[in-house]
């Protein structure tokens, strides 16, 4: 369970269960929202294997939408990118979340 009020990129930094195989991990990272600037870098520190993410963010994303921090081919690891996975469904929840938020 992620404590209230964590900060955004810290969220991204956490370790979330990698799975043992070998001598080898494999961490796949799961988000609604298109990574930005930040968690991108995180991203690519952590070497998580494979970034799925639904919606786009147009005013802040860095995996496509204003940057492509994750295929920079300066940087020593790059993940595998899936974008756009249920996008609708993502860009309602966020809507949902974020109206909800406002209207309290």
């Amino acid at each position: 369970m992620t404590p209230p009020r964590m900060p955004r990129w810290s969220l991204c930094a956490r370790p979330q269960c990698p799975v043992e195989l070998g001598a080898s991990k494999v961490a796949r990272l799961v988000v609604t929202l298109e990574p930005c600037t930040m968690c991108a870098g995180a991203i690519v520190l952590s070497r998580v294997d494979r970034l799925v993410f639904g919606a786009f963010d147009a005013k802040a994303g860095a995996v496509g939408s204003l940057w492509d921090v994750v295929r920079d081919r300066r940087l020593n690891h790059r993940p595998e990118v899936l974008s756009g996975v249920l996008a609708d469904e993502s860009t309602a929840v966020l809507l949902d979340f974020f109206a909800g938020q406002r209207g309290r």
